[in-house]
Protein backbone atom coordinates (compact mmCIF):
# COMPACT_ATOMS: atom_id res chain seq x y z
CA UNK A 1 0.00 0.00 0.00
CA UNK A 2 1.18 3.30 -0.68
CA UNK A 3 0.18 7.05 0.46
CA UNK A 4 -1.71 9.21 -2.31
CA UNK A 5 1.14 11.34 -4.59
CA UNK A 6 -0.29 15.34 -3.85
CA UNK A 7 1.76 16.29 -6.74
CA UNK A 8 0.45 13.55 -8.81
CA UNK A 9 -2.72 14.28 -11.31
CA UNK A 10 -6.32 14.12 -10.21
CA UNK A 11 -7.57 12.39 -13.48
CA UNK A 12 -10.55 10.18 -11.41
CA UNK A 13 -13.23 11.10 -13.58
CA UNK A 14 -15.31 7.95 -13.61
CA UNK A 15 -18.06 6.18 -11.09
CA UNK A 16 -17.10 6.40 -7.44
CA UNK A 17 -17.84 2.93 -5.74
CA UNK A 18 -17.90 3.68 -1.76
CA UNK A 19 -17.45 0.48 0.41
CA UNK A 20 -18.78 1.91 3.97
CA UNK A 21 -20.48 -1.73 5.32
CA UNK A 22 -18.47 -4.34 7.31
CA UNK A 23 -17.92 -7.63 5.48
CA UNK A 24 -20.08 -9.31 8.56
CA UNK A 25 -23.47 -6.70 8.11
CA UNK A 26 -25.05 -8.51 5.52
CA UNK A 27 -24.02 -8.13 1.64
CA UNK A 28 -23.84 -4.41 1.11
CA UNK A 29 -20.29 -4.56 0.66
CA UNK A 30 -20.45 -7.94 -1.56
CA UNK A 31 -23.20 -5.64 -3.61
CA UNK A 32 -20.96 -2.89 -3.71
CA UNK A 33 -17.87 -5.00 -5.08
CA UNK A 34 -20.00 -6.50 -7.65
CA UNK A 35 -21.29 -2.94 -9.12
CA UNK A 36 -17.56 -1.78 -9.14
CA UNK A 37 -16.86 -5.18 -11.21
CA UNK A 38 -19.94 -4.50 -13.54
CA UNK A 39 -18.74 -1.16 -14.19
CA UNK A 40 -15.26 -2.44 -15.28
CA UNK A 41 -16.62 -5.37 -17.69
CA UNK A 42 -18.59 -2.44 -19.66
CA UNK A 43 -15.35 -0.44 -19.71
CA UNK A 44 -16.05 2.37 -17.20
CA UNK A 45 -13.48 1.71 -15.03
CA UNK A 46 -14.73 2.53 -11.38
CA UNK A 47 -12.85 3.97 -8.55
CA UNK A 48 -13.10 2.36 -5.24
CA UNK A 49 -12.98 4.00 -2.09
CA UNK A 50 -12.96 1.54 1.61
CA UNK A 51 -13.58 4.16 4.51
CA UNK A 52 -15.29 3.68 7.58
CA UNK A 53 -16.23 -0.19 8.40
CA UNK A 54 -15.87 -0.99 5.05
CA UNK A 55 -11.79 -0.85 5.25
CA UNK A 56 -12.35 -4.42 7.33
CA UNK A 57 -13.34 -5.84 3.97
CA UNK A 58 -9.62 -5.44 2.92
CA UNK A 59 -7.69 -8.27 5.42
CA UNK A 60 -8.03 -11.32 5.13
CA UNK A 61 -10.65 -12.86 6.88
CA UNK A 62 -11.58 -17.20 6.32
CA UNK A 63 -14.75 -18.17 5.11
CA UNK A 64 -15.79 -19.89 7.95
CA UNK A 65 -15.91 -16.51 10.06
CA UNK A 66 -17.98 -14.86 7.19
CA UNK A 67 -20.05 -18.11 6.78
CA UNK A 68 -19.67 -16.98 3.18
CA UNK A 69 -16.89 -16.57 0.51
CA UNK A 70 -14.07 -14.34 1.32
CA UNK A 71 -14.64 -10.55 0.01
CA UNK A 72 -11.11 -9.61 0.51
CA UNK A 73 -10.51 -12.96 -2.23
CA UNK A 74 -12.96 -10.62 -4.49
CA UNK A 75 -10.88 -7.83 -3.87
CA UNK A 76 -7.83 -9.24 -4.70
CA UNK A 77 -9.12 -10.12 -8.18
CA UNK A 78 -9.83 -6.30 -8.85
CA UNK A 79 -6.53 -6.12 -11.27
CA UNK A 80 -8.15 -8.97 -13.51
CA UNK A 81 -10.60 -6.44 -14.12
CA UNK A 82 -8.39 -3.49 -14.52
CA UNK A 83 -9.30 -1.67 -11.39
CA UNK A 84 -5.60 -1.28 -10.25
CA UNK A 85 -6.06 0.82 -7.31
CA UNK A 86 -8.24 1.01 -4.78
CA UNK A 87 -8.38 4.11 -2.42
CA UNK A 88 -8.61 3.37 1.34
CA UNK A 89 -9.56 6.27 4.48
CA UNK A 90 -6.50 7.17 6.24
CA UNK A 91 -8.90 7.93 9.35
CA UNK A 92 -11.34 5.25 9.06
CA UNK A 93 -7.52 3.04 9.23
CA UNK A 94 -6.54 4.61 12.15
CA UNK A 95 -9.75 4.02 14.02
CA UNK A 96 -9.51 0.10 13.16
CA UNK A 97 -6.00 0.30 13.98
CA UNK A 98 -5.46 -1.66 11.01
CA UNK A 99 -1.44 -1.29 9.65
CA UNK A 100 -0.89 -0.85 5.80
CA UNK A 101 0.51 -3.93 5.51
CA UNK A 102 -2.62 -6.09 5.69
CA UNK A 103 -3.76 -4.20 2.67
CA UNK A 104 -3.60 -5.32 -0.58
CA UNK A 105 -0.93 -3.93 -2.57
CA UNK A 106 -2.72 -1.85 -5.00
CA UNK A 107 -4.23 0.09 -2.12
CA UNK A 108 -3.61 3.77 -1.81
CA UNK A 109 -4.17 5.39 1.31
CA UNK A 110 -5.81 8.95 0.90
CA UNK A 111 -6.57 11.75 3.38
CA UNK A 112 -10.12 13.18 4.09
CA UNK A 113 -8.53 16.20 1.48
CA UNK A 114 -8.15 13.64 -0.80
CA UNK A 115 -11.03 12.01 -0.36
CA UNK A 116 -13.24 15.15 -0.81
CA UNK A 117 -11.23 15.63 -4.28
CA UNK A 118 -12.33 12.10 -5.47
CA UNK A 119 -16.05 12.51 -4.75
CA UNK A 120 -15.98 16.10 -6.69
CA UNK A 121 -14.21 14.87 -9.83
CA UNK A 122 -16.39 11.02 -9.97
CA UNK A 123 -18.93 11.41 -12.56
CA UNK A 124 -21.31 9.27 -10.20
CA UNK A 125 -21.26 8.20 -6.59
CA UNK A 126 -22.46 5.19 -5.39
CA UNK A 127 -22.20 3.72 -1.60
CA UNK A 128 -22.81 1.01 -0.18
Amino acid sequence: PKKADPSAPTDTTGPLVIIQRSPLQGYRAQAGLDAALSFAVLGKIPYLLFTGEGVLCLIEQTSKSLGRKSIRKLVDSLPLYDVETVYVDELSLRHWQLEATRLPKFSTIITAEETKLLHSSATSILSY
